[in-house]
């Protein structure tokens, strides 16, 4: 079977919610040890989430974003190159 649909280059949900939330950290000069404590859960727990090893849930996404000022559908949208390197 061959698919014939060109192949998206969008990056993975898992890599757009890590780059946003990247982002927006870095928007406020904060750090994840800051949001892990901000969220009561270790730096592992977040640091599993952010790299996909662990999926993100709903409810994690909706505290993130609460924490981050944000909607949790926010958490999803592809970060500008520029935004994401901080320039």
């Amino acid at each position: 079977m061959t698919n014939d649909e060109p192949t998206s280059t969008r990056p993975p949900a898992v890599s757009r919610v890590s780059a946003q939330i990247a982002a927006r950290l870095a928007a406020r000069s904060r750090s994840r040890a800051w949001l892990a404590r901000r969220l009561d859960v270790s730096g592992m727990w977040l640091h599993r989430r952010l790299t996909g090893v662990t999926p993100w849930g709903v409810d994690d996404l909706e505290a993130v974003a609460r924490v981050l000022g944000c909607e949790p559908e926010d958490l999803l949208v592809d970060v500008p190159a520029v935004e994401a390197v901080g320039a």
